[in-house]
């Protein structure tokens, strides 16, 4: 049987902070150079602590 997704397991939270350009702390984009979008999606990388590709549109 499944695991429920409420009960699957979470990956680990990231414990370095991530390296960028002054301004964003999920990509190498100054803040701003984001997109409503690409803003609400590196805020969402960052409080997550995912480690993941770049969206912005630059």
């Amino acid at each position: 049987m499944p695991t429920p997704a409420a009960t699957a397991e979470r990956p680990a939270a990231r414990t370095t902070p991530v390296v960028s350009a002054p301004g964003c702390d999920a990509c190498p984009h100054p803040v701003t150079d984001h997109d409503a979008v690409s803003a609400r999606y590196c805020r969402a990388t960052v409080a997550s602590g995912l480690e993941r590709g770049c969206i912005c549109q630059v």
